[in-house]
């Protein structure tokens, strides 16, 4: 339906945006919160994305440039919370995607996620999402062997803290 080409268009717009305007903290810190929220909503309305209209998954996972628009946002703006917490749990739900692996592995996806990690040692969200990127990774093999050992070691001290916060 109408809402569904919207949603489409949506996503297509803010890849874009993202794209054309790299240095723009603000765009990029809205931008990922946006994309993160469509697919966490996906996951939470329909079963994740395999169960979204056909037009949405292929937004996420069949655009050539997603892993790398989002590596690209993370890079440039290492500093931002907001950008670094997206984009891990974005990650993790592209790798849901078999046509991303081999993207995700390209973009060094796995060092991206652990270097936001060690940059937001202290940010509970962050190293969430990055242990759940990390582990995401870990459940699909050509991923897999691109986390960095130092990745593993990183996501069971996170763990261990956020652990002992609870």
């Amino acid at each position: 339906g109408g809402a569904a080409v919207r949603l489409v268009m949506g996503v297509d717009l803010l890849f874009k945006a993202l794209r054309r305007h790299p240095g723009i903290e603000e765009l990029a810190e809205r931008g990922c919160a946006a994309l993160w929220h469509l697919s966490c909503g996906a996951e939470r309305h329909a079963g994740g994305l395999a169960g979204v209209e056909p037009d949405l998954q292929a937004q996420f996972g069949a655009r050539s440039d997603a892993e790398s628009t989002i590596a690209l946002a993370m890079r440039r703006h290492p500093a931002s919370r907001v950008v670094q917490e997206a984009g891990c749990a974005l990650f993790a739900t592209l790798s849901s995607i078999a046509d991303s692996a081999e993207r995700l592995r390209s973009v060094e996806a796995s060092h991206v996620v652990l270097a936001a990690m060690i940059r937001h040692e202290r940010d509970t969200g962050v190293q969430a999402e990055g242990c759940g990127a990390l582990a995401a990774f870990g459940s699909v093999p050509r991923l897999a062997e691109s986390i960095p050992t130092e990745g593993m070691n990183r996501v069971v001290r996170a763990l261990e803290a956020l652990s002992a916060d609870a």
